[in-house]
């Protein structure tokens, strides 16, 4: 293998070769000119190419040498752009973070963390990625976010899952509703009126029909959404009746508009929590992740009926 220059060999290179003039070059490499004669006649010999013309009075640089350091120049300042990136990214100050999650944990849960960790890192930069359920994972996998936070639907070797808050499936009506005088709401209590179901293949509806492998709960579902707030607007309009995730109520006059109570027979959880991928966080987005954990327990952001944190 053929022997290489050194680092500090191509940046004396580059600095004699711009000013062609020994004594300028010494004093912007803080190095005695002898020394600086003798890295170049090294690196000459390394490469076995004459770089420099030297006369007593001048230096003037080779064909060979001009083309060289054209290569040169560049390969130092996409090495200098490389290593500025990689101090970001190592500095949280400075860096960028990428998270996924679902609509309602974009609307719910992030904003205040999200508000918190600008206070602490301003000069950081959040960006926060509705997606739907399979894209989150994937996009995790491929290092398009950093991590999300989210419900696990899927297991899947190919990210890690940490629990943190567990949100409970709600009935969900008009306050005047006749089932909203119910103390109890079963799977079965709703079959005689108008359903509004999240659509097939969402997240919500995947738990629903493993409980419900037969089908039949939401066969007669008189509309299919697939964004929560449309379902709320629609339950909001009409005496159609819903099962929501409790953290859909979890902003204020929620409970003024809607009566909502933990579906029974069963009851049906979710975990919410980070997907990680399996290689190390960025320093940006681990202080994002731990901004987040402290805002859901600080803020007491949980007094959402039926949503709690996970009993670790």
């Amino acid at each position: 293998m053929p022997i290489t220059p050194t680092l500090r060999q191509l940046e004396i290179f580059r600095t004699l070769g711009r000013t062609q003039n020994f004594s300028r070059a010494a004093e912007a490499l803080h190095m005695s000119q002898p020394a600086l004669s003798q890295a170049v006649s090294q690196m000459e010999i390394v490469i076995g190419t004459a770089l420099f013309v030297r006369t007593k009075r001048a230096v003037s640089i080779t064909p060979a040498g001009q083309r060289f350091l054209i290569r040169v120049d560049a390969i130092l300042n996409e090495l200098g752009e490389a290593l500025t990136e990689l101090s970001k990214d190592s500095d949280p100050r400075n860096g960028r973070v990428d998270v996924a999650c679902l609509s309602s944990v974009a609307t719910r849960l992030l904003p205040r963390a999200v508000s918190l960790f600008r206070k602490s890192f301003p000069g950081a930069v959040v960006r926060v990625r509705d997606e739907d359920p399979d894209g989150i994972i994937s996009r995790v996998k491929s290092g398009a976010v950093d991590f999300a936070f989210s419900a696990m639907f899927e297991e899947d070797g190919g990210v890690v899952f940490e629990p943190v808050i567990q949100d409970v499936l709600h009935f969900v009506c008009r306050a005047d509703h006749p089932l909203a005088q119910k103390e109890k709401v079963e799977w079965s209590d709703i079959a005689s009126f108008d359903v509004v179901a999240l659509a097939q293949g969402s997240g919500i509806r995947r738990l629903i029909d493993r409980q419900f492998p037969t089908g039949g709960v939401f066969s007669h579902s008189t509309y299919e959404v697939s964004r929560i707030p449309s379902i709320l607007e629609i339950l909001e309009q009409s005496d159609c009746v819903s099962v929501l995730p409790a953290l859909a109520f979890a902003y204020p006059g929620a409970s003024e508009k809607f009566h909502h109570r933990p579906m029974c027979d069963p009851v049906i959880i979710r975990d919410i929590g980070f997907i990680l991928p399996n290689t190390p966080l960025s320093a940006t987005a681990q202080a994002f992740k731990v901004t987040l954990t402290q805002s859901l327990e600080a803020q007491s952001q949980l007094p959402f009926r039926g949503v709690t944190f996970w009993k670790r």
